[in-house]
């Protein structure tokens, strides 16, 4: 009887002992909370930088990418995967004296590899919430320059970053049509993704200068599928 009871005890842990694999797509939500940017240069006369404003604005972008699940029991799994992610950000320029505004709008380009712990909670028969933290290691792709008629701009990256991640969703399961997710996820950056340097001209020649790094903290709506088949064998009703 012991040994009937290890063996059933065995084989609903394999139950909830495998992988799942899928797809996601995300909409980046700018936060106001650093990724605002906002520098007003002033002096007396005969300084640098005493005529222009700055603005740095977050812009939407989106991220698609690649999801890996290992389910451990019933309440637990990690993940991990590949994302690509496109960040906008627009440029305003002010001559403070003329209130003459100039602006450029310019992209980030980059890939993150996220590892977050997630925990389940059961909200019906086939409906689950759960929440999650890890980190992300980030890699931008390459700097960028443009400009305008009155100020050139080139943006720096950061090869290398980090992240936490915070998450929470809900998810449908179905035994014939795969995992179905909505969920939000934060992304806050450990510390700068690029430098952006904005070099303003009043005539022919460079009359002012402003660096500012740019932060890579953002808020997404996650929407993800999981493929219906498990990886090594048909999925159980959980």
């Amino acid at each position: 009887m012991a040994c009937s009871m290890v063996g059933n005890l065995q084989a609903q842990a394999d139950d909830y002992n495998f992988w799942m694999a899928g797809l996601h797509f995300r909409p980046l939500i700018p936060t106001n909370v650093p990724q605002r940017t906002t520098i007003e240069v002033s002096g007396t006369p005969g300084e640098d930088n005493e005529f222009m404003r700055v603005a740095i604005n977050p812009k939407f972008g989106y991220s698609f990418g690649m999801v890996v699940r290992k389910n451990f029991t019933q309440r637990f799994a990690i993940e991990t995967g590949i994302n690509y992610v496109r960040r906008f950000y627009q440029v305003d320029v002010t001559d403070v004296d003329s209130a003459v505004t100039s602006s450029v709008d310019f992209g980030l380009t980059g890939y993150e590899i996220p590892l977050v712990a997630l925990v389940y909670i059961r909200l019906g028969e086939d409906f689950y919430m759960n929440t999650s933290l890890g980190v992300s290691l980030d890699f931008m792709a390459r700097s960028i320059a443009n400009g305008t008629r009155y100020f050139d701009n080139f943006t720096a990256i950061r090869k290398v970053s980090g992240a936490a991640l915070a998450n929470v969703g809900v998810e449908y399961r179905s035994l014939n049509s795969g995992t179905f997710y909505i969920g939000l996820t934060y992304h806050q950056s450990a510390w700068p993704i690029a430098d952006t340097k904005i070099n303003y001209f009043r005539g022919s020649f460079q009359d002012a200068s402003v660096q500012t790094p740019l932060d890579g903290t953002y808020l997404t709506l996650d929407l993800r599928y999981y493929f219906n088949e498990q990886v090594g064998r048909r999925r159980q009703r959980w």
